[in-house]
């Protein structure tokens, strides 16, 4: 699922209730992708469990994944950004994003 958003990254997270690294407060996000696959520059996307193969391939300007393992996925094109529930903030900024 994919749903057309404009707002900051610093916004969703304050929405989302995560921490950002300050050289991404002002990255734009234009789009909410549900299948990191398919999520681009511009996108931000979510994993929860398990880390398949493809999030090192992932090319979203910002990633929710578990807090646990965050520090195990290194920064492609975008933040990592390490939360307790990836799919339940997602959903939070699903609702709330315009």
């Amino acid at each position: 699922m994919k749903k057309q958003v404009n707002c900051k990254l610093s916004k969703a997270a304050e929405i989302g209730g995560f921490r950002l690294s300050p050289k991404h407060n002002d990255v734009s996000i234009s789009a909410l992708e549900s299948d990191h696959e398919q999520a681009g520059p511009g996108s931000l996307t979510f994993v929860s469990g398990k880390y398949p193969a493809s999030v090192y391939r992932c090319k979203a300007s910002a990633i929710l994944v578990i807090k646990e393992l965050g520090c195990i996925i290194p920064e492609n094109e975008g933040e990592v950004i390490p939360v307790s529930n990836p799919e339940e903030v997602f959903n939070r900024l699903l609702e709330a994003c315009d």
